[in-house]
């Protein structure tokens, strides 16, 4: 076979030459071993014949790829001819002003303008998390109460491996609406979640007050719990809902205005 039909390249087979070469020298040695004489023959023999097979494996998966390579050579080449026939029609028709050139200008001229507009999209998502960082950088200074939110979950506080089912409060949204929130049985906040679901704000649930009373010790575990009994985080629910950022922008509160003036770029 020729080169152009996807051989290996010539390093390929020197290398699957010299590896060759290799398994024939261990078999080599495991026949001279075979026939000496002295204690501990069997188990170097099996060390051998494991080295042997190893090496057979990886002669064998350096075929494959070498077969996946003129594979991907191929599909590349037949690409790049594609290419260069578009590219031969787009010159031709270059000079004239027929529809179907004004169609491939009208849609060249429009991949641009998406691509331009996924780059400003890339960029305000980059200064978007930068932004967020600050903030979340901001509150942990504050002592604000650390709340991680996942697809499913929500984790409160930083609990180790023993308490971080205690908190950890299942959820499901839709569309940004609040379907479903679960917190472990044993804090019994079933009333508390199903207010919290029937006004679509996880910060009644977060932020209620009596249960953490009651239950001193579950707040603890968490790492968020204040003697003062206001909650979860020591705060109120509305303290909550600002720290989740469910229904209301941080920022638009009186009592944060200073922060604004304090550092701008938080904002």
């Amino acid at each position: 076979m020729t080169k152009d039909q996807g051989t290996p390249s010539r390093n390929d087979l020197q290398e699957l030459k010299e590896r060759s070469f290799m398994l024939l020298c261990v078999q080599a040695q495991l026949h001279f071993m075979r026939g000496a004489d002295g204690g501990g023959l069997e188990d170097l023999q099996g060390q051998v014949e494991a080295l042997a097979q190893e090496m057979s494996s990886e002669l064998e998966e350096h075929l494959q790829l070498c077969q996946e390579l003129a594979t991907a050579k191929e599909d590349a080449a037949r690409i790049q001819q594609l290419c260069e026939e578009e590219l031969k029609d787009l010159a031709e028709d270059s000079e004239g002003d027929s529809p179907e050139t004004k169609r491939r200008r009208s849609n060249f001229d429009d991949e641009e303008d998406t691509l331009a507009e996924l780059n400003q999209m890339a960029a305000a998502e980059e200064a978007e998390i930068g932004r967020l960082q600050r903030l979340s950088d901001f509150e942990e200074q504050l002592g604000m109460p650390r709340i991680d939110m996942e697809e499913d979950q929500v984790t409160l506080g930083r609990p180790n491996e023993e308490t971080e089912a205690l908190c950890t409060v299942q959820v499901q949204w839709d569309h940004g609406r609040l379907l479903r929130a679960e917190p472990h049985p044993a804090l019994r906040l079933d009333r508390e979640a199903q207010e919290a679901v029937a006004a679509e704000d996880l910060g009644r649930l977060l932020g209620a007050p009596r249960p953490w009373s009651d239950a001193a010790g579950f707040g603890a575990v968490c790492g968020t719990w204040s003697p003062g009994g206001r909650g979860f985080f020591g705060h109120d629910s509305q303290e909550a809902g600002l720290c989740l950022g469910s229904h209301r922008s941080l920022w638009e509160r009186s009592s944060w205005t200073e922060l604004d003036r304090r550092d701008p770029g938080l904002i």
